[in-house]
C-alpha cells in the first residue's frame, strides 16, 4: 500500500532556476524574432508586411513554446513539439503575410462578397412564386 500512498513520479520536475532559464531562453528567442521582423519590415519599405508577419509568428511561437515548458514542468522533451509547432506558426504567419501583400483589399472583399451574391441570385432564380391572378 505504500506505492498507492504517493503520486508516482517517473521523472522529477525541474528546479525553479532551470524552469526560469528555459523560459528566459524562449523569451530571448521571441524578442530576437520580433526585432528581426520589425527591422525587416522597416528595411523593406512601405507596403511590405512580411516583417510584421514574422514578428507575429515569433510571438505566437514563443507563447506555444512557453506553454510546452510549463505543461511539462520544465522536464526534457518539450523542445521537439515546441520546435515543430513554432515552425508551423512561422510558416503560417509568413504565408498569411504574403497573401495580404499580393492581394489588395478590394479583391479580398470581392472574393468574400461574391459567394453571397451568387447564393442570393440562385435563391431568387429557383424560388417558386405563386401564380399571378
Amino acid at each position: 500500500m505504500r506505492l498507492l500512498a504517493h503520486r508516482l513520479e517517473t521523472e522529477r520536475s525541474a528546479s525553479l532556476a532551470a524552469l526560469a532559464g528555459q523560459l528566459g531562453l524562449v523569451a530571448g528567442l521571441t524578442t530576437l524574432g520580433c526585432a528581426l521582423g520589425v527591422a525587416g519590415d522597416s528595411l523593406a519599405g512601405p507596403g511590405s508586411s512580411l516583417g510584421h508577419a514574422f514578428a507575429s509568428g515569433s510571438v505566437h511561437a514563443g507563447f506555444l513554446s512557453a506553454g510546452w515548458i510549463l505543461a511539462l514542468h520544465g522536464r526534457g522533451g518539450w523542445q521537439g513539439p515546441a520546435l515543430r509547432g513554432a515552425g508551423a506558426l512561422l510558416v503560417a504567419s509568413l504565408a498569411a503575410g504574403s497573401v495580404v501583400t499580393r492581394t489588395s483589399s478590394s479583391s479580398i472583399s470581392k472574393s468574400i462578397l461574391s459567394p453571397g451574391r451568387c447564393w442570393g441570385a440562385y435563391m431568387m432564380a429557383t424560388s417558386t412564386r405563386p401564380p399571378a391572378t
